[in-house]
């Protein structure tokens, strides 16, 4: 049995909020459908990589922020 998280939707709603450029966005989610358990298990992880970074990029310029605001 497939997890809600590999579902259509809940895979298609993640690769919405990445930000990425609307010709790999539309390519992903027009692809998720035909894919199997093990293709979105994979996509899963490299999305949620991304994701992170994402955060990760968005903390990093809030703190630079801070820090020139500091001067």
């Amino acid at each position: 049995m497939q997890s809600n998280i590999l579902k259509d939707n809940s895979l298609q709603n993640l690769v919405r909020t990445l930000k990425i450029d609307e010709e790999s966005r539309s390519l992903l989610i027009e692809k998720i459908p035909q894919m199997n358990l093990e293709e979105r298990i994979g996509l899963w992880k490299d999305l949620a990589d991304i994701y992170l970074l994402d955060l990760e990029e968005e903390e990093a310029l809030k703190n630079l922020r801070k820090f020139w605001k500091k001067d």
